[in-house]
C-alpha cells in the first residue's frame, strides 16, 4: 500500500513539474507571440508611412498640386432656390467684359479708302461722299515700353542789379546721387517680386529694350528701396496686430551665406474692409517672430498648429483658430489607399456648404451667419468627432491616417472656434495663398544673399502684395510713395498705406 501510495506521490510530483514546464514554455511562447506581434505592429506602421511618403512624392512629381474640393452644388443656387439665368449670367459676363476695357487706353487710326477704289466703277464719279462715321475694328495689339532720359533744365533767374540769382529746385528723386527715378525703380521691383523674375533674366530684358544696366545696379535699388519704405511697412503691421482676426503662415527660404533655411512669414488681417498683407523673413522658425509682430493683442489668430505661435495664444492673448484645410490635406493625402476616408472628407465639405450657402444669402460675419452655423455645422463637426472616435482605434496610432486622425482629435478645440464668433473663416488659406509667391520667387531666384537681403524683400513684397489685395498698381503705388515717404508728415502715415493710398495731385 505504502509502494503504490509512494509511486502516486512520485506521479503527483511528476505532473506538477510537467505542468510547471508547460506553463514556463506557454509564458515563453506568450512573450515570443506578444513581441512579434508589436514587431509587426510597428513594421506595418512602417509600412504605412512608407506607403504615404512614395504616394506624395508622386504626387508631387506627376499628379495634381490642388486639393480643391468638388463644388458644393446645394450652395450654388440663390436663396430662394432658383439658378441664375442665361441672360444673367451673360450680362455678368459682360459687365467684367467692359470693366476689363476701361483699363485699356484706345488710340483711334483713321484708315482711307485706296486711291484706286476712289472713283465709281458704275459711272467714273470721283465725287463719293462720307457716309457715316466709318466702320470700327479693333484689334488688340502690344506696344513695347521704352525708357527715356528726362533731363531738367534747371531756370537761372538774376536781377539787373546784380546782386540776386536764383536757381530753379530740381525735381525730386528717390536717391541722392542716383541717377534713376521713381518709375524705373518701381519697375525693377515690380518685376523682381510680383513677376519672379531673377535679376539675370531682367537684365537681358532691359537690355532688348535698349538698356544696359548691371544685376549689382538693380540689387542696390532694391534694397535702398526697402531702407526707405520700412517705416510703412512697420505701420502696417501695427496695423494688422490691431485686427481681431489675423491669419499667418510661414514658408523656408534659402540663404546663400549660410547651410541653415531662412523663413518668411506671411501675417494677413481685413481692416475697415480691405486686406493688409505683411512679410517678415527670420533666420529660424522660433516664436520670435509671431512675437515680435502680435505682441500682446487679443482677438483670434488663424494658423496651423505650430508650436511656435503658443506665446501669442496663451491667456489673455489671442485665441488659436484651428484651420480645417490643414486637418483636411493628410486625409485627402490618403483618401486613394483607404476609401474609408471619403466619408470623412465629405462630411468636411458639408462644413464648407454652409459657408457657400452663406455668402450666397449675404450674411456672412454677421449673428445670422453664426446663427446657421451653430444649427448647421455643430451637428456636422459632432458627426466628424464620432466618426474619427470609432474609425481612429481601426488604425496603428504610428501609421499616416492614424497620425491624420489624431490630429484632429488633438485640435478639435481650436477647429470648433469657427462655431463661436462668425468672423473666423474655416481655413487659413488666404494666408496660405499670399506664400504662392514666395515659393515662385524661391523657385526662380533659388534664394536671398543674407539676412538683410530676406529682410529688405519682406519689406517689398508687403507693400506689392497689398497693393495688389487692394487693386492698387504696385507701379504707381511705389513710384509715388518713393518720393513722398521722406517729407510726408509721421502723424499721417497711413494715408501712405496701400490700402489709403491716393496718387499725389
Amino acid at each position: 500500500m505504502s509502494i503504490e501510495l509512494e509511486e502516486l506521490r512520485r506521479d503527483r510530483d511528476a505532473a506538477r513539474a510537467e505542468c510547471a514546464a508547460l506553463r514556463s514554455t506557454l509564458g515563453l511562447l506568450q512573450r515570443s507571440l506578444d513581441t512579434l506581434q508589436k514587431a509587426f505592429t510597428d513594421q506595418k506602421e512602417a509600412f504605412d508611412r512608407l506607403i504615404a511618403q512614395h504616394e506624395k512624392l508622386q504626387k508631387q512629381l506627376f499628379g495634381r498640386k490642388s486639393e480643391k474640393m468638388p463644388p458644393p452644388k446645394k450652395a450654388i443656387a440663390k436663396a430662394d432656390g432658383t439658378k441664375p439665368s442665361r441672360e444673367q449670367i451673360n450680362a455678368k459676363r459682360a459687365a467684367r467684359a467692359k470693366a476689363r476695357d476701361e483699363k485699356v487706353p484706345v488710340e483711334r487710326t483713321a484708315v482711307p479708302v485706296s486711291p484706286e477704289k476712289r472713283s465709281c466703277p458704275c459711272c467714273g464719279s470721283m465725287r463719293l461722299k462720307r457716309v457715316g462715321d466709318g466702320r470700327t475694328q479693333r484689334l488688340i495689339e502690344y506696344v513695347p515700353p521704352r525708357f527715356v532720359y528726362e533731363d531738367a533744365v534747371l531756370e537761372t533767374l538774376a536781377c539787373p542789379c546784380g546782386d540776386y540769382i536764383v536757381t530753379a529746385d530740381a525735381p525730386p528723386k528717390p536717391f541722392e546721387q542716383s541717377p534713376y527715378g521713381p518709375r524705373f525703380i518701381a519697375h525693377v521691383i515690380v518685376s523682381k517680386l510680383l513677376d519672379a523674375m531673377p535679376h539675370y533674366r531682367l537684365e537681358k530684358a532691359l537690355a532688348r529694350q535698349g538698356l544696359t544696366i548691371s544685376r549689382q545696379t538693380m540689387t542696390d535699388l532694391l534694397h535702398r528701396a526697402a531702407e526707405s519704405l520700412e517705416p510703412l511697412v512697420a505701420r502696417l503691421f501695427a496695423r494688422i496686430a490691431t485686427a481681431d482676426l489675423v491669419q499667418a503662415d510661414e514658408t523656408t527660404m534659402r540663404r546663400q551665406d549660410t547651410k541653415k533655411r531662412g523663413y518668411l512669414w506671411s501675417f494677413l488681417a481685413e481692416l475697415e474692409g480691405h486686406a493688409l498683407i505683411g512679410y517678415r523673413f527670420s533666420p529660424d522658425r522660433s516664436q520670435q517672430t509671431p512675437v515680435e509682430v502680435l505682441g500682446d493683442s487679443t482677438g483670434f489668430l488663424l494658423a496651423d498648429q505650430y508650436s511656435g505661435y503658443g506665446v501669442v495664444t496663451a491667456a489673455g492673448r489671442r485665441r488659436h483658430a484651428g484651420c480645417w484645410a490643414h486637418a483636411r490635406r493628410p486625409i485627402f493625402e490618403q483618401a486613394r489607399q483607404h476609401p474609408e476616408l471619403e466619408e470623412l472628407l465629405e462630411a468636411i465639405l458639408d462644413l464648407y456648404r454652409v459657408e457657400y450657402q452663406a455668402e450666397a444669402l449675404g450674411i456672412l460675419g454677421t449673428d445670422a451667419h453664426l446663427a446657421m452655423r451653430r444649427v448647421e455645422s455643430f451637428p456636422i463637426v459632432m458627426r466628424i468627432r464620432l466618426w474619427i472616435r470609432e474609425h481612429a482605434k481601426l488604425h496603428p496610432p504610428r501609421s499616416a491616417v492614424g497620425q491624420a486622425l489624431r490630429y484632429i482629435r488633438k485640435n478639435f478645440r481650436s477647429l470648433m472656434t469657427f462655431l463661436r464668433d462668425p468672423r473666423v473663416h474655416l481655413d487659413n488659406n488666404r494666408s496660405e495663398n499670399a506664400l504662392r509667391i514666395a515659393a515662385l520667387i524661391r523657385k526662380n531666384s533659388l534664394f536671398v544673399g543674407h539676412q538683410a537681403a530676406g529682410e529688405n524683400l519682406a519689406v517689398l513684397l508687403s507693400l506689392v502684395m497689398s497693393c495688389v489685395a487692394n487693386d492698387v498698381n504696385p507701379e504707381d503705388y511705389l513710384a509715388d510713395v518713393l518720393l513722398r515717404v521722406h517729407t510726408h508728415p509721421a502723424s499721417s502715415i497711413d494715408e501712405l498705406l496701400p490700402h489709403r493710398w491716393r496718387p499725389a495731385a
